[in-house]
């Protein structure tokens, strides 16, 4: 059977006034008639349904229904849009570095950077080790590298939602790009012979890793 949805004339004066600061992943119109601004849904919060009524997902997310639920308008939950994992990594971008840490966790750290400082958009992940790395670089850098040859057991995904990328370009003129990393080469990764991330320094500390398996740093 047909569903209707009955509107009123949108008076914005009517609408409660959000404070921009009060909503991490920005604001959406409502769901439904779509007249008042409201904070758009996080990671895990409901989404969609009929007629949007359980809300719209903030920027550099998307809505996702469980894939065997053949309701058309049942609701979702908002996740990121992420690329699959990749044997792959981007030699001289480490913004930050975060260990002992889930890849759950470094994909959250990545989604809440998001300032007129840097963005992340993308990460690498160590899996035996624990190690996040943060990076404002994606696969699109000329720095790229698929598969990441000599350093085993690192992971590459970035965030690839199409509203993640109109959102940058939004603030692109906001954002200055963080200073070029010095990249050691792979002998001098070994002589230091500790655990970095993909391009060493970059103007953040990094901490010595299990330093006898050689095969976990990268140049």
């Amino acid at each position: 059977r047909a569903l209707f949805l009955s509107c009123r004339r949108c008076d914005p004066s009517d609408c409660k006034q959000i404070p921009d600061d009060s909503c991490p992943v920005g604001k959406s119109k409502q769901g439904g008639c779509g007249c008042c601004d409201v904070c758009s849904k996080n990671v895990g919060e409901a989404c969609g349904g009929l007629w949007g009524r359980s809300g719209r997902c903030g920027q550099r997310l998307k809505c996702q229904r469980k894939k065997d639920d053949r309701y058309r308008y049942a609701p979702g939950i908002c996740v990121a849009d992420w690329s699959p994992e990749a044997d792959a990594c981007i030699i001289g971008h480490n913004n930050q570095i975060v260990d002992d840490i889930s890849l759950d966790d470094c994909n959250t750290r990545c989604l809440g950077q998001f300032s007129s400082a840097w963005v992340c958009k993308s990460l690498e992940y160590h899996s035996s080790s624990r190690r996040c790395s943060l990076s404002s670089a994606d696969s699109n850098s000329l720095d790229y590298l698929q598969p990441c040859t000599n350093f085993t057991g690192w992971t590459f995904t970035e965030i690839t939602s199409s509203a993640f990328m109109q959102t940058l370009l939004d603030i692109l003129p906001l954002v200055q790009p963080p200073a070029e990393a010095t990249t050691p080469s792979p002998s001098e990764a070994v002589i230091a012979n500790s655990h970095y991330s993909a391009g060493g320094s970059s103007g953040h500390q990094q901490e010595p890793l299990l330093p006898h398996h050689s095969h976990h740093r990268k140049p």
